[in-house]
C-alpha cells in the first residue's frame, strides 16, 4: 500500500456522542475519534515503517513531517455532533490541507511522501499501544474513499454537494 507525493483521503462520519470529543486539554485522535490511520494493529507511527504513519481524527491530525518530528495540528473548528460531516485529507507534493464539510479547516506543512506502509490500515481506531487499542471512533463511518491524486477544492466541493442529501444536509 503506497499513498505516494499526491493523494486524497475523504471520509463522511457521524460522531454519536452528544459532546464534542477530546475537549478541554486532551486534544488528541489517542482519545477518540480518529477516523483513519496507516498502523491500526501497533504504533501509529513505527507500526507503519518509515514514519509512513498518521492519525486523521475528528478533529486532530497528527503526522511526522520531512525532518521526522511528530506534529499535531487541531482543526480551527470542531465538527458538530450527532450530524454527518465530510472529512478531506489532500496532500500535494508536501503540502496537506484538511478540510470538513468542502471547507479548509487546517494545513501540514512538510508533508512527506507516503511510501509503502507495512502497517494495517484502520478505519475508526487510531492505533495499538502495548496491548490496548486506543482512539476507538464513536459513531458512523459511511463512506471512505480513496483517491491516488490530490483532489481540487471544487472537486471536493462536487463530492460534498453531490453526496450530502444521502445525508439530510
Amino acid at each position: 500500500f503506497t499513498l505516494g507525493a499526491n493523494f486524497t483521503i475523504e471520509v463522511w462520519n457521524y460522531y454519536d456522542a452528544a459532546s464534542t470529543p477530546n475537549s478541554g486539554s486532551n486534544v488528541n485522535p489517542w482519545s477518540d475519534g480518529c477516523l483513519w490511520t496507516n498502523s491500526a494493529s501497533a504504533d501509529w507511527s513505527s507500526g507503519a515503517g518509515n514514519n509512513n504513519g498518521f492519525l486523521f481524527g475528528y478533529n486532530s491530525f497528527v503526522y511526522r513531517n520531512t525532518s521526522g518530528s511528530e506534529i499535531q495540528v487541531d482543526y480551527s473548528t470542531n465538527p458538530s455532533t450527532q450530524n454527518w460531516h465530510q472529512h478531506v485529507l489532500v496532500v500535494n507534493s508536501g503540502t496537506g490541507t484538511v478540510y470538513v464539510d468542502k471547507s479548509s479547516v487546517a494545513t501540514l506543512s512538510n508533508f512527506r511522501t507516503i511510501g509503502q506502509s507495512n502497517g494495517t490500515l484502520g478505519i475508526g481506531i487510531a492505533d495499538k499501544s502495548g496491548s490496548s487499542f486506543r482512539g476507538e471512533y464513536l459513531g458512523f463511518i459511511s463512506n471512505v474513499k480513496i483517491y491516488s491524486q490530490a483532489l481540487s477544492t471544487s472537486e471536493i466541493q462536487q463530492n460534498y454537494n453531490a453526496l450530502k442529501g444521502r445525508y439530510e444536509i
